[in-house]
């Protein structure tokens, strides 16, 4: 090596961009060079090695068609069992309503069914659409809390896992937004605001 091309500055080459192909073969070429002190591999192992683990590693594409699919389950999962609700009728929604009756709300259980009903339905179709998550998620999540409440104070105490897994899954929904693949970012498109890249 010369004295010439020692005082050159090196040329880095840039990551390439989220949510490619390249990214992962990029991040598993960084995994490689860590690990190579402690696990030297031959140099015609290395390629594969980089295929192989690439997939570790997510991308945003991977990320966002995670995120669709949580918003697909959660929401089908209450359109499923807010749609009965929604047709039961009067009866039905102060059924519903009493539920209230474990935090001390025992007025207007027909008001409260019925809003318990629409956030189940409404809630459930616009997670699937991805459209307003950040909205609708608090409103699905505290029927979720009334209804795990209702079970831990039942007698005997009844296992509320289902509802759990709903309110994390609603949490986790709220905290990272819909993902692109969502009616949201196509709206903030249209507005000319900056979606999630």
């Amino acid at each position: 090596m010369s004295l010439g091309s020692l005082a050159e500055p090196q040329r880095l080459r840039p990551p390439p961009l989220a949510g490619t192909r390249e990214e992962g073969v990029w991040n598993g070429n960084r995994l490689l060079a860590a690990m190579e002190p402690l696990v030297p591999c031959p140099t015609n192992w290395r390629f594969t090695m980089i295929r192989s683990l690439s997939f570790l590693t997510p991308t945003r594409c991977s990320v966002d068609s995670g995120l669709l699919l949580l918003r697909l389950g959660i929401g089908g999962l209450f359109l499923y069992h807010g749609t009965p609700k929604m047709l039961g009728g009067p009866e039905t929604w102060a059924g519903v309503g009493g539920a209230l009756s474990v935090f001390g709300i025992t007025f207007w259980p027909t008001f409260w069914g019925l809003c318990a009903a629409l956030s189940e339905f409404v809630g459930g179709l616009l997670l699937i659409l991805g459209l307003g998550t950040r909205l609708v998620t608090p409103f699905i999540a505290f029927t979720m809390v009334v209804a795990i409440m209702t079970k831990v104070t039942a007698d005997p105490p009844e296992f509320f896992g289902y509802p759990l897994v709903m309110l994390i899954g609603l949490v986790a929904l709220f905290l990272t937004g819909p993902g692109r693949f969502a009616l949201d970012q196509v709206l903030l498109r249209r507005l000319g605001a900056n979606p999630v890249s």
